[in-house]
């Protein structure tokens, strides 16, 4: 039986298994999200996927000095490379002074998309 452990290690981080999420939760995604100035949830907001929402963002942190409220969508390319690399929490991460987000304030359709930049 515990020669069946790295097999299913090796299957969780490849299949973005339950270990691999909450090391990714831990390592980057808090981390990111304090560093930052935000906290967002996967919600359904349109579509049949769940999209990702702010929920909260820190006052004077460098998400609300970009101007960016609570409810907004974060759009992202739905590409494997993409999620490969990190997906958004990954751009964030890898960013070392500011960066470009794509959103959709307020929860509206997807043509009312704009660009914000934000500073750390």
């Amino acid at each position: 039986m515990l020669l069946f452990a790295p097999c299913y290690l090796a299957a969780d981080f490849v299949l973005w298994g339950p270990v691999r999420v909450a090391f990714w939760d831990v390592l980057v995604v808090r981390p990111v999200e304090r560093t930052w100035g935000f906290h967002a949830d996967w919600q359904q907001v349109a579509g049949s996927y769940p999209d990702l929402v702010i929920v909260t963002v820190a006052l004077g942190g460098p998400f609300d000095a970009a101007g960016i409220k609570t409810g907004s969508v974060v759009l992202r390319p739905r590409c494997a490379w993409y999620l490969l690399r990190g997906g958004f929490y990954g751009d964030l991460a890898d960013a070392k002074h500011e960066t470009v987000v794509r959103i959709v304030p307020d929860q509206l359709p997807a043509s009312r998309e704009k660009l914000v930049v934000v500073k750390r």
